[in-house]
């Protein structure tokens, strides 16, 4: 492990140009001596690797022969860096700022800080939370797609599992992996992220598993990344499939014992993939119509 550096983890599955975007900004706004650069490409068939290998020479690229998800290519990723801190960073995401530097600051001004996570916005500059609480057989119904939190009266139930903005740097559960910051020596010692997760909900399964360590995770609004929600070409389906499976995985691992209410959950979740389904194609049969 070589103190101080910043090992920057990429998975990428077919989105050549925004990966190439991703490395630009990562270029031109960290300092070079400070950070390396691993890529892991999930089986693309766009001729990612070809691309980024012929424009992005130093950087180091791990070809899987099929798609592992996010978890076990993130997992291998790590295996592989050698820097004392391991950024995440989702392929559709771009740097407007020298946000390592202000991540890397946060770790060292918190020192029971393990992770650390920017401010997210969408293209247009409006923030996107990434932090949540830690999901519970409440909260969880009224997450940001879920149906309970369209029902007129009840939008506000969705701040007991989504979290707000704040003004300084704050003490979260829980945060997604699209642009994770992690000492190292966090990492390894909670195992890394749980591979039983195709997609979605490892990143809230390492915090808690961090948090359970008496280690803590924080947000950190002055660093900025702006992040192209949903890019990726996978179908829609698939994505809302995996995160409804990863989150009763979630359940299923935590509370192994709590048979009724992993039930009931089961039930909520099938009911919730079946609307959201509906919502999805709908509106694409909308845009498609125009």
């Amino acid at each position: 492990m070589k103190a101080g550096l910043t090992s920057i983890i990429i998975i990428n599955y077919n989105t050549s140009e925004l990966t190439s975007r991703l490395l630009i900004s990562i270029y031109k706004h960290c300092d070079k001596d400070e950070f390396d650069i691993i890529l892991i490409d999930n089986a693309s068939t766009d001729s990612s690797v070809e691309k980024i290998l012929n424009d992005f020479p130093d950087i180091k690229i791990i070809e899987n022969r099929r798609n592992l998800g996010f978890a076990k290519a993130a997992n291998q990723g790590a295996a592989s860096a050698e820097g004392e801190y391991l950024w995440f960073l989702n392929s559709d995401c771009e740097l407007t700022e020298p946000v390592l530097n202000k991540l890397k600051s946060a770790l060292k001004e918190h020192d029971n800080a393990a992770t650390v996570t920017p401010k997210t916005v969408n293209e247009d500059g409006r923030f996107y939370s990434v932090c949540r609480n830690f999901p519970n057989y409440r909260n969880i119904l009224f997450s940001r797609g879920s149906l309970l939190s369209k029902i007129p009266g009840l939008e506000d139930y969705a701040q007991t599992y989504t979290l707000g903005d704040c003004g300084e740097a704050t003490r979260v559960d829980a945060m997604a992996a699209t642009a994770m910051l992690v000492r190292r020596e966090d990492f390894d010692k909670v195992g890394g992220f749980d591979e039983r997760y195709f997609l979605y909900f490892e990143d809230t399964d390492l915090c808690l598993k961090v948090n359970r360590q008496g280690r803590e995770c924080y947000y950190v609004p002055d660093a900025v990344v702006k992040h192209e929600l949903q890019a990726s070409p996978s179908s829609p389906a698939r994505r809302i499939l995996h995160h409804h499976v990863s989150a009763m995985e979630y359940f299923l691992k935590w509370y192994p014992r709590r048979v009724f209410a992993n039930l009931g959950l089961f039930f909520m979740l099938t009911l919730n993939f079946i609307f959201q389904i509906i919502i999805a194609y709908a509106g694409m049969s909308r845009n498609t119509r125009r």
